[in-house]
């Protein structure tokens, strides 16, 4: 009989589907979408009936680890191999959001003019059913003319006008788009010779140690033209390297996505020094089971805390990346992919990561997403 927090369930059209041979859920923060895999041959109950498996690409969906909801969205491919011998059968899904990675970006002008990034993902999305909710507050500042390059997916066109505000994007268990400008709560720590079973880290400065300059020029209008506008769009933020030397000076430079005034390019330069120093310390952590010591599944765009003499790390890393495995060989796990938050500068005054300027607002003074409870629908 398998413990309750061991069973991976899928439903679809209201039927209930268990005993899988293996099992493999990622959730992932910065990318368009979570994705499944479960797999079963002759040896499980579930192949017994193998004809019962009426589970169809395009299929809605949900997917739940130990009685908690982990993915909400639909059925992508179904294989299926059978022989005299053997039979199996291989379902692979997303969710809702991966719509708006193979969905290309479209308005009526092909443009946007004075909207906020909420604005227009709230207009992308719309089409899809998919709501947008920020997770933190969220930068209200305009962008005075957007304009979608022709056939851009809906997920690179929100995420090229992300970068520009220090936004991250990803996806909930409820199958939302979603929206941060730094990672929060959390609470949980991973202890070495307590609940670590294995550890890998990647501790490096092959990305050079900075500083980061984003330069931009914002399209001229009626009260801004010619040289206001020429030369005033260029942002500078701090070397990114933290892994415990000087580094190198290798300077990095590069064109802003999108034009914009200083403001946005400085917000630019700061998201840029965010991802560089996240390359720089990539901790690998593998867990026994998939529920946190405090209840819930490991959640991507949390904070979690790692102390492992081992790897050298002592201190509160993001959570980027959990996939949730089980299979006859290893048993029921989680890996979870964590990474230290880079751009000191981006500090606020409690040690957290804010990569717009001026910290809780953005240039216009403006913030979005905070009018409700954070992680709840519009």
């Amino acid at each position: 009989m398998p413990k309750p927090q061991e069973i991976a369930q899928i439903t679809v059209n209201g039927m209930n589907y268990r005993d899988w041979e293996s099992v493999l859920v990622k959730l992932v923060e910065g990318e368009s979408n979570n994705t499944f895999r479960l797999t079963v041959s002759e040896g499980k109950p579930l192949a017994k009936n193998f004809l019962g498996v009426q589970i169809r690409p395009g299929d809605h969906c949900s997917i739940t680890l130990g009685g908690q909801l982990a993915i909400t969205g639909y059925v992508e491919t179904r294989q299926v191999a059978y022989t005299a011998e053997q039979h199996g059968i291989e379902i692979i899904g997303v969710s809702y959001t991966k719509a708006l990675a193979d969905g290309a970006a479209n308005t009526k002008t092909g443009e946007y003019r004075d909207k906020s990034w909420k604005q227009i993902a709230d207009d992308q999305t719309k089409p899809v059913g998919i709501n947008v909710v920020a997770k933190t507050a969220l930068p209200g500042k305009p962008f005075r003319r957007a304009s979608i390059p022709p056939g851009m997916s809906k997920w690179d066109f929100l995420e090229m006008l992300a970068r520009q505000r220090g936004i991250t994007m990803g996806t909930d268990k409820e199958g939302n788009l979603t929206a941060r400008v730094q990672w929060t709560g959390g609470g949980e720590s991973l202890i070495e010779g307590v609940n670590i079973l294995e550890g890998n880290e990647v501790m490096t400065i092959k990305q050079g140690g900075g500083p980061n300059d984003a330069v931009n020029q914002e399209g001229a209008y009626d009260l801004r033209w010619g040289a206001k506008v020429a030369h005033d769009g260029k942002g500078s933020s701090s070397a990114n390297v933290d892994t415990g030397g000087q580094g190198v000076h290798a300077p990095n430079r590069q064109l802003a996505e999108h034009p914009g005034d200083p403001d946005d390019a400085q917000t630019r330069s700061n998201y840029e020094s965010q991802v560089r120093g996240q390359e720089q310390l990539q901790v690998t952590i593998v867990v026994q089971g998939w529920l946190k010591s405090g209840g819930g599944l490991w959640q991507p765009g949390e904070k979690v805390h790692v102390r492992s003499p081992m790897l050298i790390v002592d201190e509160t890393l993001d959570l980027v990346t959990a996939t949730f495995t089980q299979d006859n060989k290893s048993g029921t796990r989680t890996t979870l992919e964590l990474k230290r938050p880079g751009g000191d500068e981006s500090k606020d005054s409690e040690g957290q990561y804010d990569v717009r300027p001026n910290g809780a607002s953005d240039g216009a003074g403006k913030t979005e997403g905070l009018d409700r409870t954070p992680g709840t629908p519009d």
